[in-house]
């Protein structure tokens, strides 16, 4: 925990973090007033949070093949995609900022955001699978906590750690896998990455998207206001929507909802809980019990009294039969 009247600070200048008292400059450099961050609250923020985030049932997979007569081409990295190369047959390299990266069957570059050059060997295939990146941050953002973006820039991607993950991409790439195997794919690349590189790097967090999660799941009655939280994280309502849509692939409103549900199905698993499902729905946030029945109904598919049906058969041990 940080001293009081002492914050954790980045400066501009130093590229550096320390504690420094309020209000001063570190180091003679200057840092932006909503990048002064208490670090406890972030510690917070960035824990790994309930599973309110799902990925997406379809995810759009595009296979580009470079082959003979191609002995290089560029490729184009789209900011909404991800890139993944590597060579199905032979040997090849991509060429991001003047760093090669040499491609085989085990070791391929991720890129996003940008354009990179792929070289193929003599007799060398070279496959590149373009991945949406929302999925890709989503699952992110649940193994690691707080809201994580992908970053820009390309990093090589040891295809033996986690095991099958070649086998994966190749599947993938030959038109053989299904959703279930490309969401595999994704959560495989995930882990990979932040295996490898640890999970700042390829998926640094957004300050401001993940303390508006943390303040969002300490919200369970659903009194904070989107103009509200937007001034307590620093940034615009249009930007916290904009961002809540681009990183976790929702918005606020439905993230908030799916908070407030889960705790409300926490309490209704509660065999202490004796409060009603209408005095429920209430503290919940809900206008009605009816709208919340609802929405309850349409997340966990059985509604609030099915759930304390099927908690109270549990709980209620079975009576052998008497004679």
């Amino acid at each position: 925990m940080p001293e009081p009247g002492r914050w954790k600070c980045r400066s501009r200048k130093n590229n550096g973090s320390q504690s420094v008292p309020c209000g001063c400059l570190v180091g003679g450099g200057t840092f932006m007033a909503m990048q002064i961050l208490a670090h406890a609250e972030i510690e917070q923020a960035e824990k790994v949070l309930p599973p309110v985030l799902a990925m997406p049932a379809n995810i759009d997979i595009h296979v580009m093949r470079f082959g003979a007569p191609q002995p290089s081409c560029d490729v184009v990295d789209p900011c909404d995609d991800i890139v993944v190369a590597f060579a199905a047959e032979g040997m090849g390299r991509a060429i991001v900022n003047d760093i090669e990266i040499d491609l085989t069957q085990r070791c391929a570059v991720v890129a996003s955001g940008g354009v990179f050059r792929v070289e193929r060997g003599q007799a060398a295939t070279v496959l590149a699978v373009r991945l949406p990146r929302t999925p890709m941050q989503i699952c992110a953002s649940v193994r690691h906590g707080g809201a994580r973006r992908l970053m820009r820039g390309a990093l090589a991607l040891d295809l033996d750690r986690p095991a099958c993950l070649a086998e994966a991409l190749l599947a993938v790439a030959q038109g053989q896998a299904s959703d279930e195997h490309a969401r595999f794919l994704l959560e495989g690349i995930v882990d990979a990455l932040a295996a490898q590189h640890g999970a700042d790097t390829p998926f640094p967090p957004s300050r401001a998207i993940t303390l508006a999660r943390a303040w969002l799941d300490r919200d369970a009655s659903g009194h904070l206001s989107h103009h509200e939280l937007a001034g307590r994280v620093g940034i615009t309502g249009v930007t916290l929507q904009r961002g809540f849509k681009a990183i976790l692939g929702t918005t606020v409103t439905r993230y908030s909802q799916a908070v407030r549900l889960h705790d409300a199905q926490a309490r209704l698993q509660c065999m202490w809980e004796c409060r009603s499902i209408a005095e429920i729905a209430l503290a919940a946030g809900f206008p009605s019990s009816t709208t919340f029945t609802r929405a309850y109904q349409k997340l966990f598919e059985e509604t609030p009294t099915q759930t304390r049906i099927r908690v109270f058969r549990m709980s209620v041990p079975p009576h052998d039969n008497l004679e």
